[in-house]
């Protein structure tokens, strides 16, 4: 069995000469793996920098084009002569078993769907501020090892592209890197792989170290640059709403806006904080929290312009989203003819039934879970300006006009009553996220009071789409939480 190791690289020279020559250092023979220097465009002649270590590695470039780390990442894959993958980064430094113990592990476990995640820490040699241990041991954000035991099956999100090897075949046959996607290309992967059944095992003791300084700003920037690339992520994949963190981000840029903070605010703070070394517990505290809620509103900064930027290309002008349930009626043809009519007006729709088996639902009656969590994923698939909910019973070309007209003119949520209790609401796209979707599940059908109350705390109008008037919006019988806002 043979290995291919994987090293994309862009302007990362020095970096890559440091990778290389930990490659040189390995422990496994020299014939039972190679490695593939994935250039994506750089500048700084990565082909030079290989030709230093070819006579003790057996070692190739493959020049492209600059597009992203994911297409450089494919074609490395489809070049690829090794029965096993490699994913590795120019920034990372392998320690001299690493190598060695992922062909162990391949050798030992020969099946297809048979992967293994190794651990990423710090490089020893490079000064690890308080920052960077905060991004990787108090929390999540860069890694989350903590949260899983040496030996353990990983779930799909731990497929981290800087130590993670699998099948080439099982690559090839279920699907390589989105090439679209600029950030979270590996954990996208992961998905995908996992759905077709790989067993991804964590192995504490196969250890890479990342040679990258990192400073706040350049992981607030990061955080960014991940936001705009989760909304791709989740249009691909809108079963992941409860996973990806859209909603909640998008709610926490929005927040910090409203109450005057701007980027460059919070990572002023955040940089204050991280130049001071000791603090009492409580004040502590308070760097924590400062540096968590920027992350969030950077990461949130991204999922907003990444939604502002498709509401303003996207030609379709509504998106009209209809939950229904088993035992809902067909659509009456002469209403179904209206609504083909508004299809060549730049409507789309986007029709689904939530069910569960040897039970009915009827959505006309209540709004559960299930049911308001695939409106939230029916957010994520819509290419509308504006996203109208509506019941099925409830559809009528000119009630959808008049609430796409209404937030046409006026912004905001606009409701309309419709009978026995349900609505019919409308919003721009990128309004719902800031309103953190649809939540409170309860035995009523109304959509507007879930958004109502947090539309309004934003400063948006609620407003009755047929005069325009402010709409007093409340919970049948319950108290509506604040939330996350």
């Amino acid at each position: 069995m043979k290995l291919s190791v994987l090293v994309p690289v862009y302007d990362r020279a020095a970096a890559l000469a440091d990778c290389l020559g930990a490659l040189a250092r390995q422990t496994a023979p020299r014939d039972v793996f190679e490695v593939i220097v994935c250039d994506d465009g750089s500048h700084d002649a990565p082909d030079t920098v290989a030709a230093r270590f070819a006579h003790v590695l057996d070692v190739r470039v493959l020049a492209l084009p600059h597009r992203n780390r994911a297409a450089a990442l494919n074609a490395g894959i489809e070049a690829a002569r090794g029965d096993v993958i490699l994913f590795t980064d120019a920034d990372m430094v392998p320690t001299p078993g690493l190598v060695a113990q992922h062909h162990a592990f391949h050798e030992r476990d020969p099946r297809p769907n048979a992967a293994l995640l190794g651990f990423m820490d710090w490089d020893p040699t490079i000064e690890v501020t308080r920052y960077m241990r905060y991004l990787c041991d108090d929390t999540a954000w860069q890694f989350g090892y903590g949260k899983i035991e040496h030996g353990a099956t990983a779930t799909w999100g731990y497929f981290y592209g800087g130590n993670t090897s699998v099948k080439r075949a099982f690559l090839l046959a279920h699907g390589v890197h989105d090439p679209t996607l600029t950030r979270a290309e590996d954990i996208e992967l992961g998905y995908r792989l996992s759905l077709a059944g790989m067993e991804l095992v964590y192995d504490a003791t196969a250890v890479n170290h990342h040679r990258h300084f990192v400073t706040v700003r350049d992981f607030l920037k990061r955080n960014r640059a991940v936001g705009a690339a989760l909304v791709p992520f989740a249009r691909r994949h809108p079963q992941l709403t409860n996973y990806l963190p859209l909603f909640l981000a998008s709610v926490m840029a929005r927040d910090a806006e409203r109450r005057g903070f701007s980027l460059d605010d919070l990572a002023a703070r955040s940089e204050g904080f991280e130049r001071v070394e000791r603090l009492p517990p409580m004040d502590e505290q308070d760097r924590c929290a400062v540096w968590d809620f920027a992350l969030w509103a950077w990461l949130g900064a991204g999922v907003r312009e990444a939604l502002q930027a498709e509401h303003e290309s996207t030609p379709v002008r509504c998106t009209v989203v209809v939950p229904g349930g088993p035992a809902d009626a067909p659509v009456d043809p002469q209403i179904s003819t209206g609504l083909v009519a508004l299809e060549r007006e730049g409507f789309e729709f986007l029709l689904f039934r939530v069910g569960r088996e040897g039970e009915t639902l009827t959505p006309t009656a209540l709004l559960d879970k299930d049911l308001l969590l695939a409106c939230n994923a029916a957010g994520l698939r819509a290419n509308g300006r504006i996203v109208c909910f509506v019941h099925r019973p409830d559809l009528d070309a000119g009630r959808l006009v008049r609430l796409v007209e209404a937030v046409e003119r006026r912004g905001g949520l606009a409701v309309e009553a419709t009978a026995n209790g349900r609505d019919a609401i409308a919003l721009s796209r990128p309004l719902l996220f800031d309103c953190a979707g649809f939540e409170h599940p309860g035995e009523d059908a109304a959509f507007a009071w879930r958004l109502a109350e947090k539309a309004r705390h934003i400063g948006e109008p609620v407003h009755d789409a047929a005069d325009g008037t402010p709409r007093p919006v409340a919970p049948p019988d319950v108290a509506v939480a604040p939330g996350l806002l």
